[in-house]
């Protein structure tokens, strides 16, 4: 467990670039999937719209958790190495 928490202290800035970067990116797929169920008249559409929305938010909180261990791992455990 001490070589993950090494890992991520001497990754952190990366950690948080990627998950910035995909956190914004998935918020566009998400605001994106809201436009295509405002505008769906069929269920295929529907369909499409519902996948995308779920899939942004899968990884909207995926990204949010990531970002909230790393955080804790910095201000917490980080010390005590």
């Amino acid at each position: 467990m001490e070589q993950l928490f090494v890992f991520i202290l001497r990754n952190d800035v990366w950690i948080y670039i990627l998950c910035v970067l995909g956190f914004f990116w998935y918020a566009s797929q998400f605001l994106q999937s809201q436009k295509i169920l405002q505008r769906a008249m069929f269920g295929l559409e529907r369909e499409k719209g519902s996948r995308m929305r779920s899939t942004a938010v899968f990884f909207l909180i995926l990204f949010g958790t990531i970002l909230m261990f790393v955080l804790y791992v910095n201000t917490t455990i980080a010390p005590t190495i």
